[in-house]
């Protein structure tokens, strides 16, 4: 697993298409695709990032790369944008991919919590009312 800056255009619908995230990205074995779990900086006290860590959706972990704390999202995305499956040698859409991997025990952690791949919204589920309990 190692860390990659990829264009959003690649993996979602974007306001900022040129803009760029980081992703904890890695090879699945059993799929036979790479997959690239989101990331976000909790740097600045976000009351939306604090609560995400709060419920469950964020879990925070410690990467040498940065000096401030990082959130791993408790997804993953497969496919780009198109619905193909991610080509991490790019050049067009990953700006950038460290050439140092993450320790494993902090990859398999990663992968663990990170365990359901990214729904997106499609004109069938994005009108849907959510049933009450």
């Amino acid at each position: 697993m190692r860390l990659a800056k990829i264009k959003n255009k690649y993996l979602f619908e974007s306001d900022n298409p040129e803009g760029t995230h980081t992703y904890a990205v890695y090879y699945d074995r059993k799929s036979k695709e790479y997959r690239a779990v989101a990331l976000t900086h909790l740097y600045v006290k976000d009351k939306k990032r604090f609560w995400q860590v709060k419920i469950g959706n964020i879990k925070v972990e410690k990467f040498s790369e940065f000096e401030t704390p990082s959130g791993v999202h408790n997804y993953f995305y497969a496919k780009n944008v198109n619905g193909g499956k991610i080509d991490i040698k790019d050049k067009k859409n990953v700006v950038n991919i460290n050439k140092k991997y993450l320790p494993k025990a902090q990859a398999d952690r990663i992968k663990d919590f990170a365990a359901q791949e990214y729904k997106r919204r499609t004109p069938q589920n994005s009108n849907k009312k959510k049933p009450r309990r």
